[in-house]
């Protein structure tokens, strides 16, 4: 029965009782690939596949509008950019981070969290594969620094933001270039506190040096600086003074004498020629000349609704119309130069009388220059007030305090896996071990069994051959009958052979 069992198989409890007896023999094979799964799984399976990530939001003092202190908007791709990773690695602990192998292979990046509601502060999560790290803690690091550059970076480009115009395309426009230069800046300065109430609060409050004042006072400060009443007042002083930017002003007021010079010749040519057109049109015939110019009419093109070209036919200016134009402008340029300078035929002998003197027109000069410091100040507190402001605001919000991994496989899985596959393959190797062991055994068992049972037969026979005498049998089952020698027989020579002793 014992011998059919090992040929059919092994009952559970013979596996059991083999096991146990070389369970240590288990045991170690089962660590040993156990462990060595896990180490492949560690240092070569998860690195390629798994990755850290972080979520942050970036909070703008401008609310929910992502831009930079200058007002273009933010692309928030910049943050994993070459220049930005550059200025991360340079983060204590992490200057061994292989950057340029991790952008030229697509190994980070970063996504904008949507906000359904729009809510919330811009979110972004940042991901990289964690082959580039040595734990978990040098990828928090990692991310944090991500987020903290780009906070840093933003805050000094408020403190670098210029809202003055700049000296010298100050220096080289023409005063009333200047004149709108200045309206312009005062406008932009005004306009900017009007987005920092908006966003915050009139009663908002800043400390800017040693001063603390309200947005509400800081832009009071500006609304006093050229105001409509100053502009006004240039722009008079401008159109009466004749005043105007020129590196030769000398040269400027002989062009001034000459055009005087020249527009008196023509207004008593139109004076005359005024009485000829009017004599002509009375008596019915067509004027000629000067007065025929006077009279026609011009064409000029023009666009009609389909985009086609029309002809529109305008009247030129009448007599009296360019007679006062040129009056006008030889009464400013009297007033400017003076009598005394363009009565002077000589050209240079008598110095301007009027008003556009050199030395007022350099007064003029930096009279406009005064408002332009004035504002340049404005300005620089304007900045100062734009640092602070984003100093303050600006920031990166975590939202989760350690890196989170993804993807990879398991530790804990594979460790599971390979303890059972890796027991179960030693138990089987044990086992057949074991059975083929016991195979063998008790293949020698039955060949000493058959041997001995061989040899009993073997003896039996003989057994069985002799009489109940003890004599042998003969072949037909008789007694085997003893041959005597007769008594007068000669002896053998074997028996004659004696030794002396015998003798």
């Amino acid at each position: 029965m014992d011998n059919d069992t090992r040929e059919d198989g092994l009952t559970f409890g013979e596996i059991c009782r083999m096991i146990l007896r070389r369970i240590w023999y288990v045991l170690g094979m089962t660590a040993v690939v156990t462990i060595v799964a896990l180490l492949i799984v560690y240092f070569a399976v998860n690195p390629a596949q798994r990755k850290y990530s972080m979520e942050f939001d970036l909070v703008f003092p401008t609310g929910s509008e992502s831009v930079y202190p200058d007002g273009e908007p933010f692309f928030y791709q910049n943050m994993i950019s070459a220049s930005a990773l550059t200025d991360v690695v340079k983060t204590e602990g992490l200057g061994k981070i292989n950057i340029d192998k991790m952008i030229r292979d697509d190994d980070i990046e970063i996504l904008a969290v949507e906000d359904e509601d729009d809510l919330l502060p811009q979110r972004y999560a940042v991901k990289a594969k964690s082959a580039y790290f040595e734990d978990d803690e040098q990828a928090e690091a990692f991310f944090r620094a991500v987020a903290q550059v780009t906070v840093d970076k933003i805050r000094a480009e408020a403190g670098s933001v210029d809202y003055a115009v700049s000296e010298e395309t100050f220096g080289q426009a023409t005063f009333a270039e200047r004149l709108n230069f200045l309206a312009e800046e005062r406008k932009t300065l005004l306009g900017k506190y009007d987005e920092w109430i908006k966003t915050y609060d009139a009663a908002y409050k800043l400390k800017v040096g040693e001063t603390e004042k309200s947005l509400k006072e800081f832009r009071a400060s500006v609304n006093a600086l050229y105001g409509e009443s100053v502009q006004k007042e240039l722009e008079t002083e401008l159109e009466t003074g004749g005043y105007y930017y020129t590196a030769d002003f000398d040269a400027y007021t002989k062009a001034l004498r000459k055009e005087y010079n020249r527009n008196e010749t023509e207004i008593e040519k139109l004076k005359e020629a005024g009485g000829t057109v009017a004599a002509s049109l009375a008596g019915g015939s067509a004027p000629s000349g000067i007065a025929a110019s006077l009279a026609s009419v011009s064409t000029s093109p023009a666009r009609n609704e389909e985009g086609g070209s029309i002809i529109v036919e305008q009247p030129a200016p009448s007599v009296s119309q360019r007679l006062a134009e040129l009056i006008e402008r030889n009464a400013n340029i009297l007033q400017w130069l003076g009598a005394d300078y363009l009565a002077d035929s000589d050209g240079g002998s008598v110095a301007v009388s009027g008003t556009l003197t050199a030395g007022k027109n350099d007064a003029f000069a930096q009279k406009l220059d005064g408002e332009r410091i004035k504002l340049a100040g404005a300005a620089a507190e304007l900045t100062a007030v734009t640092k602070a402001i984003y100093e303050r605001g600006m920031q990166a919000r975590f939202n989760m305090q350690k890196a989170e991994t993804e993807g990879g496989v398991s530790i804990l899985l594979v460790a599971v896996i390979a303890a059972v596959l890796s027991f179960a393959a030693a138990s089987f190797a044990v086992c057949a071990i074991e059975k083929s062991r016991a195979g063998k055994t008790a293949a020698a068992a039955d060949a000493g069994a058959s041997s001995a049972g061989a040899g009993a037969s073997s003896a039996d026979a003989e057994e069985g051959a002799k009489g109940a005498d003890g004599t042998p049998k003969c072949a037909d089952g008789g007694a085997k009958r003893e041959e005597t020698a007769p008594a007068d027989a000669p002896a053998s020579p074997a028996e004659t052979a004696q030794t002396p002793e015998e003798k």
